[in-house]
């Protein structure tokens, strides 16, 4: 089984890497037209008229998921390596905190994550369950399990010379926001409440002795 590519964002690479992301929503298209259920089997099936017509998520049960990401290649000082440092490409990522100050890079040198190659990726999913749902059918839950924490307290009386707290849960709407900055222009907005595919996952090893899917 070859592994497939995957494209996130630098602030969900962020929360790949800090371990509070272990779901992705991806809109289905094309956007079936009547109800979606699922066979004994584990398929989708979207129902029309007399008919059903099967839906194939591209990433099924069990693949393995190879993550790009906004990336470069560091810059030497001089052009050249310094203190022996090795030939081969020094990869960074932006989605680190511990990005090395000893030799000098161009932040403008970041890479698309869609041009990343295989060789630089570092971070390596296993799919472990997939459904198809609306997008407002979300929970808290799935918000945090995808990397949207929008938890925290505040003063029980709405004012800030409040004495007491409680507690409050905007995980959903946290998650409504970034949905809609990288879907709303493509016409899947939030309030459009498209089906998607609902992929679960766990961090993975890199595998071994496989070919890629760089598609």
């Amino acid at each position: 089984m070859k592994p497939k590519p995957i494209l996130f964002s630098t602030s969900m690479v962020t929360a790949l890497l800090d371990g509070r992301k272990t779901q992705t929503r991806r809109v289905v298209k094309p956007q079936p037209i009547g109800e979606v259920s699922q066979d004994r089997e584990g398929n989708y099936g979207e129902h029309y008229g007399g008919g059903v017509e099967l839906l194939k998520p591209r990433y099924q049960l069990g693949d393995i998921l190879w993550v790009r990401e906004t990336w470069g290649i560091q810059q030497y000082m001089g052009g050249s390596p310094v203190n022996g440092a090795p030939a081969d490409p020094n990869y960074i990522y932006k989605a680190s905190d511990d990005l090395p100050d000893t030799f000098s890079y161009a932040y403008d040198a970041w890479k698309p994550s869609i041009h990343m190659p295989y060789a630089a990726a570092r971070i390596f999913l296993r799919v472990t369950d997939v459904r198809v749902e609306r997008l407002q059918d979300i929970t808290k839950a799935d918000a945090l399990a995808e990397g949207c924490d929008g938890r925290g307290d505040g003063p029980s009386s709405g004012c800030s010379g409040s004495l007491s707290v409680k507690g409050y849960d905007f995980s959903v709407e946290a998650f409504e926001t970034l949905w809609d900055s990288l879907n709303a222009k493509r016409g899947f907005a939030w309030d459009s409440n498209p089906f998607v595919l609902v992929y679960e996952f766990e961090r993975c090893e890199k595998p071994q002795g496989q070919g890629v899917n760089d598609e």
